[in-house]
């Protein structure tokens, strides 16, 4: 659910008939729906008082909207340890843009989209953003994750998520690498490896994690 599509416009109507139509698609095929609220508007600007008021009235507009139409699972925006695919955008079009400035700013719409979920759907549920693998040039996961839970965000999300792109025919190492990092600190929440598969870049790609040739 793009944040920056379903209301281009400051101060303009949400946007929703393209996302209506694929809820009712998904519900029809019974496929359920994990929404991921992502992509802050451009009009939004850089102030984060300013972002933070606008991000709580999107989001109960969200939740209020799809809860009704069975969509409990929220992540709140896509790997934030990471610039530019969903969270912040590209270090090449705002050149020192970096994650790591920015984790508290996260932590603090992450809580703000816990409040408004736990008021508005009873159901509802509230999972990380799926953090990217720093195969991927992010933050190392962990080391998001503990500012993450010295601002006591733990407290904000039901699960944990990530991405572990770069592990291709490895995957084993992924989730003991995540285990490792809730072992830490005392965590048994559940994790969704909720994003996986094959990457084009080069770091990544199968010449340095060989799997089985596919035609």
């Amino acid at each position: 659910f793009h944040w920056s599509k379903i209301q281009p416009v400051a101060g303009g109507p949400y946007e929703w008939a393209p996302y209506d139509a694929m809820v009712d698609r998904c519900n029809a095929l019974g496929l359920g729906v994990l929404g991921i609220a992502t992509y802050l508007p451009n009009w939004v600007g850089t102030d984060w008082a300013v972002i933070d008021a606008q991000w709580q009235l999107f989001f109960a507009a969200l939740v209020q909207r799809y809860s009704v139409k069975g969509v409990h699972a929220w992540e709140i925006f896509n790997e934030p340890n990471l610039t530019g695919f969903g969270w912040l955008p590209k270090s090449s079009d705002v050149p020192g843009i970096k994650a790591e400035d920015y984790i508290g700013a996260y932590t603090l719409l992450l809580a703000r989209a816990n409040v408004i979920v736990r008021a508005n759907d009873p159901q509802g549920f509230v999972v990380l953003g799926g953090l990217a693998s720093d195969n991927h040039g992010g933050i190392p996961f962990e080391q998001f994750m503990a500012e993450v839970y010295r601002l006591d965000g733990r407290n904000c999300f039901d699960v944990f998520a990530f991405h572990p792109y770069g592990y291709q025919n490895n995957f084993i190492t992924a989730r003991a690498r995540v285990d490792a990092f809730l072992a830490t600190v005392a965590d048994t929440l559940p994790v969704w490896f909720n994003e996986y598969g094959w990457t084009d870049w080069r770091k990544m790609d199968r010449n340095l994690y060989p799997t089985a040739a596919t035609n």
